[in-house]
């Protein structure tokens, strides 16, 4: 049975990226040994499941505020120590930022970088930019989310065109599909690590506006991270405590979705946001700006949801009015969320990523 192992910087938060590790890792181990390094430790379990027979390697680093020479150094002599027990097939690091470190480890098994997030507009001379840069030319393979991202590596990171291979994220199994759409629901949704990149100023623009003309709804928020005190104030100063509510992180996001009429997002950037997988599969209408990566690939603008030109306040307050005046066309495109499903499903993702292993040789 050939090994796999995962290499990612923190595997117990409540991120996309942390999910999208746990569904596919659940997925593969039914065809390989599979393992899962984190370099941090930061809770007693991980927030997301992981199959049992998963092995999870904790680095734990606890010197934080060490320079990154060190901590390279730490990485590079755990990893050769843990090679020398475990010999692997396939190494994938899970994030750009690590591959300078880790890329060490193609002369002893076959790198993958996986890229997370969007790299549209970014540097080359960050350690993140530097990590792109050392995939491109170095890793065996580089697995990016959407057809975009894969241009993009090709174009502006220099990396052959076979080495880059696009694989979304894919559907979770949910407990059960069977069940309607709330046409009567006056809720809104957004779910999401609360951080700069979510576009938390440019949310609470869009609600003061929307609850002007519909004071009755209201609008939830789930998720916690850095932002959670300042979006707190923000929505104090500008007196929607009624209209908005944090919810804070919660386990069982998927069975809440339902309850929803449709789901915002507002994010400046993102790779390709589970949430908006997570919100289809939950058969809800989506709005979202239309950045660079990912909403585009998950919204069929004006069947299942509505991609607005960024980061147009008005123009994105307007089209949520909409839909809450016009619970027909929510309806409707409810009713079309099932357009991507085939693409996403965890079926055809799984295929993609065991043709990767299963090839006799990677380039």
């Amino acid at each position: 049975m050939k090994k796999i192992t995962f290499f990612t910087i923190d595997i117990y938060p409540a991120g996309g990226t942390e999910k999208a590790i746990s569904i596919i890792a659940n997925e593969l181990v039914n065809f390989y040994e599979v393992t899962i390094i984190s370099f941090r430790h930061t809770s007693n379990s991980p927030f997301f499941y992981f199959d049992p027979r998963i092995n999870i390697i904790n680095v734990d680093y606890k010197k934080e505020t060490e320079p990154l020479r060190k901590k390279a150094i730490f990485i590079r002599h755990f990893l050769k120590k843990y090679l020398k027990n475990y010999k692997t097939d396939y190494f994938v690091c899970a994030g750009m930022r690590y591959v300078p470190i880790t890329i060490f480890m193609r002369k002893r098994s076959k790198y993958i970088a996986w890229e997370h997030y969007s790299s549209f507009g970014k540097s080359r001379f960050t350690l993140t930019g530097i990590g792109r840069c050392e995939a491109a030319r170095k890793a065996h393979k580089v697995i990016v989310l959407t057809k975009k991202e894969k241009k993009r590596y090709i174009t502006f990171w220099k990396a052959k065109e076979d080495k880059v291979v696009q694989i979304y994220n894919p559907i979770e199994k949910l407990k059960s599909e069977n069940f309607d759409y709330d046409v009567n629901s006056k809720q809104i949704i957004t779910v999401g690590r609360l951080c700069s990149e979510k576009g938390l100023d440019k949310l609470v623009e869009v609600a003061k506006i929307v609850k002007k003309s519909h004071p009755d709804w209201k609008w939830d928020i789930y998720g916690d991270g850095n932002k959670y005190e300042a979006l707190k104030q923000m929505i104090l100063e500008n007196e929607l405590q009624e209209f908005i509510t944090l919810k804070g992180r919660v386990k069982n996001i998927n069975d809440l979705y339902r309850k929803y009429a449709f789901y915002v997002m507002t994010s400046t950037n993102e790779g390709f946001p589970m949430v908006l997988i997570e919100a289809h599969t939950s058969k809800l209408p989506i709005v979202s700006f239309d950045i660079n990566c990912g909403p585009d690939e998950i919204i069929t603008d004006g069947k299942n949801g509505y991609l607005i030109e960024p980061f147009d306040i008005e123009k994105m307050a307007q089209t949520i009015n909409h839909l809450i005046e016009n619970p027909e066309i929510r309806k409707n495109m409810s009713a079309n969320t099932y357009l991507d499903k085939e693409k996403l499903s965890i079926t055809t993702i799984i295929k993609q990523w065991k043709s990767l292993f299963d090839e006799e040789e990677l380039k």
